[in-house]
C-alpha cells in the first residue's frame, strides 16, 4: 500500500510539472481594458531585448519612454507597436505587438520574425517608426535637414528546439 501511494504521488507530481511547462505563445507587454485604455505590464524582457538590439546596431543611447501606439495600416485596421525612445527623442525603436486573449497585448513569434525597427536621427521631431504594406520604414517628417537612418534588425537566436518567442523568453 505504501508503495502504491508513493507511485501515485510521483505520477501526480509529474503531471503537475508537465502541465506547468506549457509553451508560451507571447510575452505580455500590456493589457487593454474593455474601455480601450492600455496599461503597460512588466517590460523587463522587452527592455533587455531593445537594449541588445541597440547594442548590436552600435547605438549606446539609453531608452527612457516605453508606450503602446496604434498606427494606421493599409488594410484599415490599426497596427499596434511597442515603441520606445531616448529622452532626446533622437532614437526610436519599435516592434509590432499583437492582441491576444482577455485584452492582453504581447510580443509573439510573428513580432520577432518581422524584426525591430530603429530610427536614428538628429531630429527631435519626426523620424518615427511606421509600417506600410508589411514593410518597416521611418517617417521622413524631419524638417531640420538631416534624414532618418533606418535599421531593421533582430537580436534573438532561434534554435531547432524552440519557436522565436520561446528563444526570446529563454534569452531575455
Amino acid at each position: 500500500m505504501q508503495n502504491f501511494v508513493l507511485r501515485l504521488a510521483l505520477i501526480l507530481g509529474l503531471i503537475v510539472t508537465l502541465s506547468s511547462c506549457a509553451e508560451k505563445t507571447s510575452y505580455v507587454v500590456a493589457h487593454q481594458s474593455a474601455g480601450g485604455e492600455i496599461q503597460l505590464s512588466d517590460l523587463t524582457k522587452a527592455k533587455h531585448y531593445f537594449k541588445r538590439v541597440l547594442e548590436n546596431a552600435k547605438i549606446q543611447d539609453e531608452l527612457s519612454n516605453f508606450e503602446i501606439v496604434s498606427i494606421p495600416n493599409d488594410t484599415g485596421k490599426a497596427l499596434q507597436l511597442l515603441r520606445a525612445h531616448t529622452s532626446a527623442k533622437n532614437v526610436y525603436i519599435a516592434i509590432e505587438v499583437f492582441e491576444g486573449e482577455n485584452g492582453e497585448i504581447g510580443i509573439t513569434s510573428a513580432s520577432l520574425t518581422q524584426g525591430v525597427l530603429i530610427c536614428n536621427t538628429s531630429c527631435t521631431e519626426g523620424c518615427l517608426p511606421v509600417k506600410s504594406k508589411g514593410q518597416w520604414s521611418c517617417s521622413n517628417q524631419c524638417n531640420q535637414g538631416s534624414g532618418c537612418q533606418e535599421i531593421i534588425t533582430r537580436a534573438y537566436e532561434e534554435n531547432n528546439y524552440t519557436t522565436p518567442i520561446q528563444a526570446f523568453l529563454e534569452k531575455y
